[in-house]
């Protein structure tokens, strides 16, 4: 029996849409899988398989390109923008820091350090202790934030051994120098005025110098003032023998170069080297470096390279050069030019006499170089500041 015109055979319908199905999706997956799928076409030849997941791409009418499979997921928002808590241990530092008139990092080190007290308990402490020592006001907060027993002492004992520190143990500083002293060793201030005193006078007998060379070596070195007197002495006693010197030199040396107690065989073997570089002795090295500290701050390959360009650049032999640099050893501090220009107007001035005797006269008298400012040794325990003419 033929159905009426335009009614559809449900079971032929069905059919038709079951083939439409089967032909589109093979059609989607040969396009997304050629190779997995070299011989799959437009028909069906099997079932597919229970695990593979059919991606069928969906015609949009916005976009105007209909059966196009160029997108198969859905369009992703932008992430939502949210707002950082707001951190209280910053907001506290920034107070800090506006508050007293310090750096951020002094009042983030500030804070950390005095973590439960707050902002008005530590203003109040800190304004009430710059007040009364007279240290300025970032110094006084390194100090509060490395010795946490500052705010917690009685400014009575704080202002009493500040002023031991700076009139005995230190030679007589300001307060501002004494507290950028103090700042690497901040338990000093701390430490009652009579124990001081005692300490300093004790090292003073053991040691056997004058009591300004030990407040000079205080000055460089402000942990003898804390550490045993006998352990103090035995440092320099091994300091001594080692470099052949007596007891007073090994404190100068010291002063002159901090680093020398740590470490006094890198100090002897350094010697050692600018000793046979210069043709000099051993003790005319080490006065040398008493009187001029800088000499053995120089690196030993550096010393040896301006020696060999000033023995080239005046003419003279590097033994008689050396000789010079022992008698004014403030000298390595001009360049090879500098000090060719200049020797070459002596020579001019002086024409009858020869270089080496000219060379002489400068070992005699530095001023001829314009060196009478550099070759004055400066007071112990104090680096001088030596600029190039």
């Amino acid at each position: 029996m033929l159905a009426p015109a335009g009614l559809a055979v449900p079971g032929l319908r069905a059919k038709q849409l079951l083939s439409s199905f089967r032909c589109h999706a093979a059609v989607a997956v040969s396009r997304r899988c050629p190779a997995q799928h070299p011989g799959l076409s437009h028909s069906w030849p099997h079932a597919p398989s229970p695990h593979r997941t059919l991606h069928l791409t969906v015609p949009c009418s916005q976009s105007g390109s209909s059966g196009s499979n160029s997108t198969n997921s859905a369009p992703t928002s932008p992430p939502p923008i949210t707002q950082p808590f707001p951190d209280p241990q910053q907001d506290r530092t920034k107070e800090l820091g506006m508050q007293l008139a310090i750096t951020p990092h002094t009042a983030f080190r500030l804070a950390h350090a005095h973590a439960g007290s707050s902002v008005a308990q530590l203003v109040s402490a800190t304004q009430a202790l710059a007040a009364s020592l007279g240290i300025p006001m970032e110094e006084l907060c390194v100090l509060c934030s490395k010795e946490t027993r500052l705010l917690s002492t009685p400014i009575e004992q704080l202002s009493r051994s500040l002023n031991v520190l700076r009139n005995t143990c230190m030679g007589g500083l300001t307060l501002q120098d004494t507290a950028r002293v103090v700042i690497y060793s901040p338990a000093l201030v701390c430490v009652p005025g009579e124990q001081l005193e005692a300490q300093f006078g004790a090292l003073v007998s053991q040691l056997g110098v004058e009591p300004p060379l030990l407040a000079a070596l205080a000055r460089q070195q402000p942990y003898v003032l804390t550490t045993p007197v006998t352990r103090v002495r035995a440092q320099f006693d091994a300091l001594s023998s080692l470099l052949g010197v007596d007891l007073a030199r090994a404190v100068q040396l010291a002063t002159a170069q901090p680093y020398l107690v740590v470490n006094p065989r890198l100090l002897q073997s350094k010697i050692g080297a600018l000793a046979q570089l210069l043709g000099a002795e051993p003790t005319e090295v080490i006065r040398c470096a008493v009187e001029f500290p800088l000499i053995l701050a120089a690196d030993t390959h550096a010393t040896s390279a301006w020696l060999s360009a000033s023995s080239r650049f005046l003419d003279l032999p590097a033994a008689q050069l050396g000789q010079l640099v022992v008698r004014v050893p403030a000298i390595i501090t001009l360049q090879p030019a500098l000090l060719q220009q200049r020797f070459s107007v002596l020579c001019e001035l002086m024409p009858a006499r020869p270089r080496g005797e000219v060379m002489a006269l400068v070992a005699a008298q530095p001023s001829l170089l314009g060196l009478e400012a550099l070759a004055q040794p400066g007071p112990p325990g104090q680096q001088q500041q030596h600029q190039r003419s």
